[in-house]
């Protein structure tokens, strides 16, 4: 498993859950984090 492959499978993961989130506070934090991994993505390239 690379550091692209288990970036990326967070990534899916995390918009599996934000299709379903628990309650709205789940929703901002789920779509934060994925903002957040995105702009490090950005970063890093």
């Amino acid at each position: 498993m690379t550091k692209d492959n288990s970036i990326g499978e967070l990534l899916e993961k995390l918009n599996s859950e934000l299709k379903n989130p628990k309650d709205s506070v789940h929703k901002i934090v789920l779509q934060t984090t994925i903002d957040n991994i995105n702009k490090l993505l950005d970063i890093d390239l």
